[in-house]
């Protein structure tokens, strides 16, 4: 995964060239490891990897309700039905705080320097590859390491040296929050 860091910080020193030659490129990956970073500090939310069971709902042919249209068709996460309602209790697994569930890392999050920006992965794809919806294949967390760190690097960047790009970039008005006090 070294390589996918450095390729990724030299990816950001390339934007950053850009940027400051007038050239607003946009990078999707970074951008969004950004906002994940952003996002609790501006909003104080519990950061889920999904809106499955909370904001999303697929419905299945036979009218029975799921937390996703990627679990329509499995029993087990049915959590309700078009004709008797949503069963609260079997939605709540999907409420659960990701940081306190993720169990695939087996230690290693304790010591991530970007681990309070992680947000799991897709709950599907967990539940296909792991057999648990809060447990990521430990691969997806070392791709998230690198994207997060590179991010958090980028973040840095932009708040001391491109305030305006940053609040282009996310809609955040007042970037100046994002400054150590001296």
């Amino acid at each position: 995964m070294v390589t996918l860091t450095e390729e990724l910080f030299r990816l950001s020193a390339f934007l950053v060239d850009e940027w400051q030659n007038g050239r607003l490129l946009r990078m999707r990956i970074l951008e969004k490891g950004i906002e994940e970073i952003l996002e609790p500090l501006v909003e104080g939310a519990i950061r889920y990897p999904c809106g499955a069971g909370r904001s999303a709902a697929g419905v299945g042919v036979d009218g029975r309700i799921y937390p996703c249209h990627r679990f329509v068709g499995m029993d087990e996460f049915v959590v309700g039905s078009v004709h008797d309602g949503v069963d609260v209790l079997k939605r709540r697994l999907f409420h659960e705080d990701p940081a306190e569930r993720n169990t695939a890392c087996n230690g290693e999050c304790a010591s991530c320097d970007v681990r309070e920006f992680c947000r799991s992965e897709c709950y599907h794809v967990c539940y296909e590859v792991t057999g648990d919806i809060h447990s990521p294949p430990l691969a997806f967390y070392r791709i998230k390491q690198c994207i997060n760190t590179v991010s958090l690097k980028l973040l840095k960047h932009l708040v001391e040296h491109e305030p305006k790009l940053l609040s282009a970039m996310t809609g955040i008005k007042d970037t100046a929050c994002f400054m150590p006090s001296t």
